[in-house]
């Protein structure tokens, strides 16, 4: 009689690539389910702030979907001076005489609020430090669009959150292609512009060609895509700089109106750019310049990268041809 197979002898006959392979499968159900390490990386005190979330059309309308997501920020230089986390829970801050919205670069890091601490220093500058959705401690779940277009209007409804109907935006990086579509859409609540090393007027894009670029920020988005869901990371590979929510951003975002946005800004202008700065060069400022006759246009060009103005004042303050900060039109020292 053939003694029938017993439980371990079926397992042994399984090839070891099976069972490797339903090891990695269970794993990855796992990891989609366990994403802890992305949680912990989005961790902060309180609830965000629920504002409309929007979507672009396929004729660039940007348009708010019906539903509610949420934004978090650092509000610096609000109510007694110190740093607060916009969250529904704390009372509604007391902003200072001028305001200052900052839009950080992608990804994001913590240069922009080195900077925001500076002009906070001044008695009169409160600066919201939002950050957009899918970087810091922003969520990115539910987000129809990460384009800069969608991005601006969320910033916005933020901004109005709080009440405030004038302020300064200062962007930074691809952050400043979402400050020109904010001064774009609300241009009688932004009283001056910022840009620090962002794309602005560049005459073409990375390759000259916007179906171009799109086609390669597509394999560019599907390379961190597969990263994050094809690997039993279980959350991880989100805390990476560059990340699918930086992909992501990079290939909804679209720069090509960005030159003539700022053919038809008609307010103070500020320009800080780095000789050495590599994903957009110094040219983007000296075209900017060359667009039209700026009525109220200040650019600095500092020795290195812009980021090194962050770690030397007199690189920060000193303009040419009149005092100040540069980034909000005031006479402060900048901290």
């Amino acid at each position: 009689m053939v003694p029938s197979p017993t439980h371990k002898s079926l397992a042994r006959r399984i090839p070891g690539k099976w069972k490797a392979m339903l090891v990695y499968i269970v794993l990855l159900v796992l990891s989609a389910r366990l994403d802890f390490f992305s949680a912990y990386e989005r961790y902060a005190k309180g609830t965000p702030i629920a504002v409309d979330a929007f979507d672009v059309a396929s004729d660039g309308t940007v348009f708010p979907v019906g539903r509610k997501i949420p934004i978090r920020a650092h509000l610096h230089g609000v109510d007694a001076g110190i740093e607060e986390e916009a969250q529904v829970e704390a009372p509604k801050p007391r902003f200072r005489k001028t305001v200052v919205v900052y839009l950080h670069r992608i990804p994001w890091d913590d240069q922009g609020s080195r900077l925001c601490e500076a002009l906070a220093k001044n008695a009169e500058i409160s600066v919201i430090e939002a950050f957009l959705p899918g970087f810091h401690t922003t969520d990115s779940r539910g987000i129809p669009s990460h384009s800069m277009e969608a991005n601006a209007e969320v910033v916005a409804e933020l901004v109005k959150f709080y009440g405030l109907k004038k302020y300064h935006v200062i962007g930074q990086g691809l952050g400043g292609v979402a400050a020109l579509e904010l001064a774009k859409k609300h241009p009688d609540q932004v009283s001056s512009l910022s840009l620090i090393s962002a794309p602005g007027a560049q005459e073409f894009e990375m390759m000259g060609n916007h179906l171009v670029n799109k086609i390669i920020y597509g394999f560019h988005y599907s390379f961190f895509w597969g990263v994050s869901r094809l690997t039993p990371n279980f959350g991880a590979a989100d805390l990476l700089p560059c990340d699918r929510d930086y992909a992501a951003t990079v290939l909804d975002s679209d720069l090509s109106g960005s030159k003539e946005i700022l053919r038809r800004w008609r307010k103070p202008l500020f320009l800080l750019h780095g000789q050495d700065d590599w994903v957009t060069t110094v040219d983007a400022a000296r075209y900017t310049k060359n667009l039209r006759d700026w009525e109220d246009h200040r650019r600095i060009i500092v020795k290195g990268e812009a980021i090194e103005a962050f770690e030397s004042k007199v690189e920060l303050v000193e303009l040419p041809g009149g005092a100040g900060c540069g980034f909000c039109g005031c006479q402060c020292d900048g901290g």
